[in-house]
């Protein structure tokens, strides 16, 4: 069976196609059945992101489609549970995404569906991705790797097959945006408190929304955040609206990326329906300067010694997620602390290439893509590894990683085997029976 990188490929949320695709069943799971819409939506998709097929690419992504049902199944069979808090958070989450990039409007549209009905199609898709994976971590969790199994299989790869590492490097940064000065926080307030009073007497708060939010996600929709739980939201903006009352505008309130006023629609338990209007304070020269400042003060404190640049990231650093590593940048797509010199961004190059090890640079303004905001740093280049031959030495880190994959993909191996004697599974794509003859019940 090929265990390829598309292993588990699950879209997020399928986009289900027009009526006129052909609704037969390309394979049964157990309980479940493949459409062919779903695997002609899913090779369209792969398609247009680049995907290439030389023929072959249909057949593996019903492949990996029967191995997420097979994982499904076997869930069931095993009761495995998620909670509907789990599926309601997850839910949250990805319906936010969405409707960050294209609008609650946009979503309706493509989907030809109110927001309700599409939460209710999509959770149910939404629990079982959760099963799945929790299936799958299931059978990882037991998995472990010895340093001897890790040289050993270093010592299987031939010296001519040895990959050749680009330069690479292991940063430390400390993050902060530079505070709302008192007078524009104040202007701000008085802008949404006048807001605030023409909606209370009368006036439609999704037309004030549309014109005034710097929410580029919710404006479209008329300030829309539509239903969130606990734990989805910032603090700040949690401790407001599970206070509110149905109907209910707030007064202005401050939160990290500005501040708001709320609508609340609907509560019921620990779920709200809501809309805001977020307005962004202005930053002058006078408040960057006085970040740059702070920065220089904390650079200051490290280079006499006074506190560690680890330690004062846990304090000082606005980047949540490096808080517990002291300010490590990591890569993002391995999760890795070295990075190659070549996955930086521009401007973190020229500061990274500028410095020596245990160099921390002077402070910087730069501007975070996704957050679409300003922010300033200082960093520190904690190490530089030149391009060199894989060696156990110095990439003890990515061999680990690479033994444990091959260990797993092996695990895998023997628990889908051991798995599909007791899940039948059919294929009917004629295209691919002979591709993917080994997961017939007649042949096994």
């Amino acid at each position: 069976m090929k265990l390829s990188g598309l292993l588990f490929l699950f879209l997020s949320f399928t986009i289900h196609v027009n009526a006129q695709m052909l609704d037969g069943i390309a394979a049964i799971v157990g309980e479940d059945i493949i459409l062919y819409s779903d695997l002609e939506y899913q090779h369209q998709y792969m398609l247009s992101n680049g995907q290439t097929d030389d023929g072959t690419l249909r057949c593996e992504i019903l492949e990996n489609l029967l191995i997420s049902k097979l994982l499904l199944n076997k869930a069931r069979q095993d009761s495995i549970e998620v909670s509907d808090d789990q599926v309601d958070s997850e839910l949250n989450r990805r319906l936010g995404q969405m409707e960050a990039q294209m609008g609650k409007g946009e979503l309706e549209k493509i989907y030809g569906k109110s927001m309700l009905e599409i939460r209710q199609e999509l959770r149910i898709e939404v629990k079982d991705q959760l099963l799945i994976e929790q299936q799958r971590q299931k059978i990882m969790n037991g998995i472990k790797v010895t340093p001897k199994e890790v040289k050993d299989f270093f010592k299987e790869i031939p010296s001519d097959s040895l990959p050749f590492l680009p330069a690479e490097v292991e940063l430390f940064q400390i993050v902060i945006k530079s505070p709302f000065s008192a007078s524009s926080i104040e202007k701000t307030k008085s802008q949404l408190e006048t807001i605030r009073e023409e909606i209370l007497s009368g006036k439609d708060f999704t037309t004030f929304a549309a014109m005034f939010s710097m929410d580029p996600g919710s404006a479209k929709s008329g300030g829309s955040l539509g239903e969130f739980s606990r734990g989805v939201m910032v603090p700040e903006f949690e401790a407001k609206v599970f206070t509110m009352k149905e109907g209910d505008i707030s007064e202005p309130f401050m939160s990290p990326f500005g501040m708001h006023i709320i609508k609340l629609h609907r509560r019921i338990g620990d779920k709200v329906t809501a809309s805001h209007i977020l307005i962004v304070p202005e930053k002058t020269k006078d408040d960057e300067a006085l970040a740059l400042r702070k920065l220089e003060t904390i650079r200051n404190a490290i280079l006499k010694d006074s506190i560690t640049f680890q330690a004062a990231a846990v304090l000082y650093t606005m980047d949540a997620s490096a808080k517990s590593c002291g300010g490590c940048v990591q890569n993002p797509q391995t999760g890795e602390t070295r990075i190659p010199l070549d996955y930086l961004d521009p401007e973190l190059y020229l500061t990274v290439d500028a410095l020596k090890v245990n160099e921390i640079s002077k402070p910087t303004k730069y501007l975070d893509p996704e957050a679409m905001d300003e922010y300033f740093r200082i960093v520190m280049l904690k190490t530089k590894i030149p391009p060199h031959v894989a060696n156990l030495s110095q990439d003890y880190a990515k061999l680990l990683t690479a033994t444990t994959q091959t260990k797993q993909a092996s695990e895998l191996e023997k628990w889908f085997l051991q798995a599909r004697k007791n899940i039948h599974v059919e294929v009917r794509d004629k295209n691919c029976q002979s591709a993917l003859k080994h997961w017939n019940d007649e042949v096994r």
